[in-house]
């Protein structure tokens, strides 16, 4: 099947055509399919644009590197994705899924196209068929990469190779100087230089349910407005009024960076995650976290789970535009003159970015940390501020939370699905994650909630508006702990969810089964603006 490599006439590239701007080529294909394919066309764009402007994963990816952020990161920088479709590369399947692999949000080659997909007037998608094969139709590919179907394909076929290379080399060339119309994904965000990755994976999915599946760009734009002014009114005035808000974070969280940091260094997601575990343990498979987790925990033990997962979740990344928003709010409404400056915070995400951010607005906070493994499973642990641990073992008697007559008096963080152990003094926890399909049926299965969630916490969720920040349907360990605190009931006062591109299914999940009004918005705007709003209080009150 393999080429020998053309010589094409006039391909290499002359001092006149060096002084032209560089562009920038990246083949993604599947490697059942046609690998002798790619690194043939591989070999001849290098000849014509030069080595360092065409990357392809096999020969460029070190040992050791984080295989989806280099991924990530090429294909933000690259200006023409070359996406080569063999007649297997639709039709592959999973040995130990049984699904096709597009089908897994963890599938590199979907993760690949789901990122150029959406960067909207950033790389432009080629796709090439080789081998006879027939170019998927948008109703064969799942929603994040259905755009693929609706673009024309280019040919390489066997017995007129020389000739088609040179017409492809000729079309990315003219795709580049006269890229074509954006249309309406020209205005959507998440292209290079945004603060937000975007969400249509993060990466692909923050452990999507294999039913799911996040929508097409098209789908997500007019689903949702975005947050009014009469909403960040009435949410500030709440804030400020009786800490009666509680930000709830969520993977999608992770995904925003602040605008000065360097390409490649957000927090990871619940996605990431799932990708860099499958990518370590090669032998198994799964549809999002809690799959693989389960996988990796049958197959190599909880030993090897936990420490790959310590290793990535400790990496040092800064936090986030959200997390510094919350960590700078107490001082924010102490010095405008607010009696009620302190707040629950909840969150499912395992990393301590919020933590980090509070540590370094020097801000205490105490720490309620689900106890997911030892002694003291299914338990909270409290971490006073500047005092001692204490596991909360009769939780309808324990007081000892900084909570008088319902009223915090100092930041509370709880993490419903246990956190990252860093071995800091006053965190007497290690490898404490609600991570696999075991841990979530076990927190499931917990009867009831007064048992393990202490009373004082439990008394200020169920009395309060939430600020969902993050979320998307397909994050069912959201919908755990939902479960558990409510069962089948709505949540009891109006709240409010905010994520980035959701869809139909996300708004009626909100909006239906939990009562919660949800709007689409970048997250990074959004506590921009209530920080604004929050300001706009202290004014009116001077």
């Amino acid at each position: 099947m393999d080429e020998k490599v053309p010589v094409i006439e006039g391909s290499s590239r002359d001092s006149s055509e060096a002084e032209q701007p560089a562009t920038d080529i990246f083949i993604s294909y599947r490697h059942e399919d046609a690998p002798g394919r790619a690194t043939a066309l591989k070999q001849v764009l290098v000849e014509h644009f030069g080595a360092p402007h065409v990357f392809m994963d096999v020969a460029a990816i070190k040992p050791g590197t984080n295989f989806v952020k280099e991924i990530r990161d090429h294909i933000m920088r690259c200006d023409v994705v070359v996406a080569v479709i063999g007649p297997r590369w639709s039709s592959i399947m999973d040995e130990r899924t049984k699904r096709r692999a597009l089908e897994q949000s963890t599938d590199y080659v979907r993760i690949e196209l789901d990122t150029a997909l959406g960067r909207g007037a950033g790389a432009l998608v080629l796709p090439v068929v080789v081998d006879g094969a027939l170019m998927p139709s948008p109703e064969q590919l799942p929603r994040p990469i259905k755009k693929l179907g609706e673009i024309n394909a280019a040919e390489l076929r066997h017995g007129h190779w020389d000739a088609d290379v040179r017409a492809l080399i000729e079309c990315i060339e003219d795709l580049v100087t006269s890229p074509p119309d954006a249309g309406d994904d020209s205005d959507a965000e998440g292209g290079p230089g945004t603060e937000e990755r975007s969400e249509t994976d993060d990466v692909a999915g923050f452990g999507a349910a294999p039913t799911t599946e996040p929508r097409a760009l098209d789908d997500w734009i007019p689903v949702l407005r975005e947050p009014d002014e009469g909403h960040f009114e009435k949410v500030a005035r709440l804030v400020t009024r009786d800490n009666s808000v509680i930000p709830f974070l969520g993977p999608g969280v992770n995904g925003v960076a602040e605008p000065a940091t360097p390409t490649g260094s957000a927090l990871r997601v619940r996605d990431e995650l799932a990708a860099e575990l499958a990518k370590e343990f090669p032998e198994v498979a799964g549809a999002d976290l809690a799959e693989i987790s389960q996988h990796v925990l049958v197959t190599m033990g909880r030993v090897e789970l936990y420490k790959a997962l310590r290793r990535m979740l400790t990496t040092n990344y800064p936090p986030g535009p959200v997390h510094r928003f919350l960590a700078r709010l107490p001082a924010l409404l102490q010095q405008s003159g607010h009696e009620h400056a302190f707040q629950l915070i909840a969150t499912t995400n395992y990393d301590d970015a919020l933590e980090q951010a509070f540590d370094e607005a020097e801000e205490p906070y105490d720490l309620a940390v689900y106890l997911a493994e030892g002694e003291h499973r299914g338990k909270f642990l409290h971490v006073p501020w500047g005092d001692e641990p204490q596991v909360v073992t009769v939780p309808n008697k324990y007081l000892g939370f900084p909570v008088e007559d319902e009223e915090i008096t100092r930041t509370i963080i709880m993490k419903v699905h246990g956190a990252v152990d860093r071995t800091r003094p006053g965190e007497p926890w290690r490898e404490n994650y609600v991570v696999t399909e075991n841990d979530y049926i076990g927190y499931m299965s917990q009867s009831p909630i007064e048992s393990f969630v202490p009373l004082q916490l439990l008394n200020k969720l169920r009395a309060s508006h939430f600020l969902f920040l993050g979320y998307r349907v397909r994050d069912w360990n959201l919908r755990v702990f939902l479960q558990r605190v409510w069962g089948d009931q709505r949540l009891g006062a109006q709240s409010w969810s905010i994520a980035h591109r959701v869809d139909a299914i996300d708004r009626d999940f909100w909006n239906e089964l939990i009562g919660a009004e949800a709007f689409d918005a970048s997250l990074g705007h959004y506590v921009e603006s209530l920080h604004g709003h929050l300001r706009n209080l202290e004014r009116t009150r001077a």
